[in-house]
């Protein structure tokens, strides 16, 4: 199945991305996927646009749709992790996942929803089926990558530039018809930690499976105190000598859970440090598993409030 090659696969690049080693649970992961039905791949197409570049001498093809398998994998491993007491996080799960097959797969397949043919023109044709092949796929509803389309106009050289890097496809597709040449396609690196919405509709696909999920005696989410997450964090970001400052800032009420507590302690005392070479948000949030927009929202309002004790 193609869950469990991408989850095993994936465990690997996710045990050195958060500094622990821990084995895969043959048997929970089994239950896990009795929940893979075609009612669950309804709710996971919130999070499963993906897209696939097809070419040619000839032409290209930009194929757009959905695959159910990454999200599910990234949940799979959330759940696992999390069961084995390891500070992994969501947006952990699917930066695994996302890289895992951005570097090439063994025929992992998606839903083509539409096909954008790339040859005397531009052409977005309506689609149906699966597409399989060797090469990449990119799960740009991950975060993890931006597809850019460098599109033309017209005959008067008017351009624009369309960004997939995100959930809403029949935009997308719109703004395609509009056009009538592509210039070229370049698929950028980014992170799933750069992105604020993530979690949240990942937890909102979690929720709607939670009666599925429950019925495999695993626990949804599992609890890792924000000590774990603290030291994985300084750990990752070479600041182990910031853990008495950083750990004293957990005693105050920080309202968050412990995986933003720990990035919002840590935040702080590095702050407060005096060195003219600060982490930026984003490499703080990498090191704690947490979304960058989401940990500096927080830290300025936090800041701005004062901390109060528990």
């Amino acid at each position: 199945m193609e869950v469990l090659e991408l989850v095993s696969r994936a465990h690997e690049r996710l045990k050195a991305m958060v500094g622990e080693d821990w084995e895969l649970d043959s048997g929970k992961l089994g239950r896990l996927l009795e929940v893979y039905s075609p009612r669950s791949k309804y709710t996971l197409s919130k999070v499963s646009y993906a897209a696939r570049l097809l070419e040619s001498p000839e032409r290209s093809e930009l194929i757009l749709g959905a695959c159910h398998a990454l999200p599910f994998s990234a949940i799979c491993l959330y759940i696992l992790g999390r069961e084995e007491g390891v500070p992994v996080t969501i947006l952990d799960a699917a930066e695994a996942v996302a890289r895992s097959v951005k570097e090439g797969d063994p025929g992992m397949s998606m839903n083509a929803h539409y096909r954008v043919v790339m040859g005397n023109g531009l052409e977005v044709r309506r689609t149906k089926g699966r597409i399989e092949g060797p090469g990449p796929l990119l799960w740009y509803d991950s975060g993890c990558h931006k597809i850019v389309l460098w599109l033309q106009k017209g005959d008067d050289g008017e351009g624009q530039v369309l960004v997939l890097s995100g959930h809403r496809l029949s935009r997308v597709v719109w703004s395609l018809k509009q056009l009538r040449t592509l210039a070229g396609i370049e698929v950028k690196e980014a992170s799933a930690y750069s992105k604020e919405d993530l979690e949240k509709r990942f937890y909102n696909v979690m929720t709607f499976l939670r009666p599925k999920l429950a019925k495999t005696g695993l626990r949804l989410v599992a609890h890792v105190g924000a000590a774990r997450f603290l030291v994985r964090g300084l750990r990752t970001l070479g600041r182990e000598g910031l853990w008495e400052r950083a750990a004293m800032y957990l005693r105050y009420d920080l309202g968050e859970s412990p995986a933003y507590s720990a990035a919002l302690a840590a935040t702080i005392a590095i702050a407060s440090e005096p060195s003219p070479e600060l982490p930026t948000y984003l490499e703080i949030a990498r090191a704690f598993g947490v979304s960058a927009p989401s940990l500096r929202r927080r830290y300025e309002r936090l800041i701005k409030k004062g901390l109060q004790p528990k």
